[in-house]
């Protein structure tokens, strides 16, 4: 951002450049896109309905088991919890990541 709090998108002042790559919504996008094509290929074409394991979202997620399990406890990421078992929705795991870019762009 320049002094006047506006964004410089593709410009240079004071040698600071952004591309589009570098705004946050652009990341989320980016990665959902990114997280979808994998899945699809993993699964040849056809989706199962849940992830298999928290370490497989964590895997696609690019994070890691740890901190999967940690934010599925704290209630972070969208879940099922039956017993000990975390039963964890595709639908709601895209559901999720396409909110996160919204909530960025109401923060701003």
């Amino acid at each position: 951002m320049d002094a006047t709090g506006s964004h410089l998108l593709g410009s240079s002042a004071a040698g600071f450049t952004c591309n589009r790559a570098d705004v946050p919504e652009v990341q989320i996008a980016m990665a959902n896109e990114a997280l979808i094509q994998r899945a699809r290929a993993s699964a040849g074409g056809q989706q199962k309905a849940t992830y298999s394991s928290v370490d497989e979202l964590a895997k696609e997620l690019g994070i890691c088991r740890v901190i999967a399990y940690a934010a599925l406890k704290r209630g972070d990421i969208p879940s099922i919890r039956i017993g000990k078992r975390y039963i964890i929705p595709r639908t709601a795991i895209a559901e999720w990541l396409k909110s996160a870019g919204k909530s960025l762009n109401n923060a701003q």
